[in-house]
């Protein structure tokens, strides 16, 4: 491309000038690396990105799901405890609405599995919307139906709540299970079923779903803001290891530090992921994290390249030497997250 092309006749002048001596080298650094971001700029750039990184062997593909799965199947995931955690909680939620004997019980566990959440602050806010949701659309359906009476009228008030669950469902969740609750209240009317009944049997299910999801998150609260660092060092001492690693000529130490530092990787996003929807978590805070994971991320992109050399020239004494002062680097930088 014209973009990448520019930014090679930059790096060889820039050589040259080196070479010579010139102060031109120092003017010209900066001018290519410039022209180097803006290659990998705009959909174009993720483009060619997206292609360089197909090129690569399967277990160096950053994308790659099946690797990232087998990464994360260990109790150190936080997203294999959470699917734990969910399956745990549907299993009783299941249990429960039998030992009941709930009409439409599936309305519990469906429930719980929407508003838990991997943290305290997106389960908070879907436990509370979805709640809400449900008497708004409870009560305003029993409004609507009282004052009509009318089949006709029912599905046309069915037709207007599906069209406002489906155009509200992306920017206004609590309107959007108003509008659903009260679609599916006039759904099982129209069925026969009691509408006053339905409304009774969704009320108890989705209160008895969101109080059982937030009382565990109030029982046991995890802020992210206390983990949000412990994690990022988690995270650059595993790339440590795996530039140790580098250094080395044993493929299966590589290979298993390679994983450890994409489930690292895995636990320092998803962190800083709920760090992002924390309430009481500083604007600077988030700002750092996010520096110090996007920098991170682009060192050991860097460095997976560097495994599709020969095992003997990464283990070379100048190449290794260099690798393990890369490493200790980043772990004083890990030591200085750890406080």
């Amino acid at each position: 491309t014209p973009s990448s092309a520019a930014a090679d006749a930059l790096q060889r002048l820039q050589q040259q000038s080196a070479a010579a001596g010139m102060a031109q080298a120092a003017v010209l650094a900066p001018l290519a690396r410039a022209v180097r971001n803006a290659n990998w700029a705009g959909s174009a750039g993720e483009l060619r990105a997206a292609a360089d990184e197909r090129s690569l062997p399967p277990a160096l593909r950053g994308d790659s799901p099946w690797v990232q799965l087998r990464a994360n199947l260990n109790m150190k995931s936080a997203a294999f405890r959470h699917a734990l955690r969910m399956g745990v909680a549907l299993a009783l939620g299941v249990a429960v609405e039998r030992y009941l004997g709930l009409a439409h019980g599936y309305w519990l566990p469906m429930t719980l599995a929407i508003v838990l959440r991997a943290d305290f602050a997106a389960t908070l806010s879907f436990g509370v919307q979805r709640a809400l949701g449900t008497v708004l659309g409870l009560l305003l359906t029993t409004l609507l139906l009282n004052l009509s009476g009318s089949t006709l009228t029912a599905i046309l008030l069915l037709g207007v709540l599906a069209f406002l669950f489906r155009w509200l469902g992306n920017s206004n969740y609590l309107l959007a299970v108003a509008a659903l609750t009260g679609a599916v209240v006039i759904l099982l009317a129209l069925a026969g079923e009691s509408a006053a009944q339905s409304m009774h049997d969704r009320l108890i299910a989705t209160l008895l779903a969101c109080g059982a999801a937030l009382g565990g998150y109030l029982l046991w609260p995890t802020w992210e803001r206390t983990r949000i660092q412990p994690a990022l060092a988690a995270m650059l001492r595993a790339y440590a290891d795996y530039l140790e690693a580098l250094a080395g000529a044993d493929a299966r130490q590589l290979a298993h530090m390679r994983a450890a530092s994409r489930l690292a990787r895995v636990n320092a996003l998803a962190s800083l992921e709920r760090l992002r929807g924390e309430p009481f978590a500083t604007a600077e805070l988030r700002m750092r994290a996010e520096r110090v994971f996007a920098h991170a991320n682009r060192l050991v992109r860097s460095a997976m390249s560097l495994e599709l050399l020969p095992a003997e020239r990464r283990a070379a004494p100048a190449a290794a030497a260099w690798l393990r002062q890369c490493a200790e680097g980043v772990n004083a930088c890990a030591r200085h997250l750890d406080g």
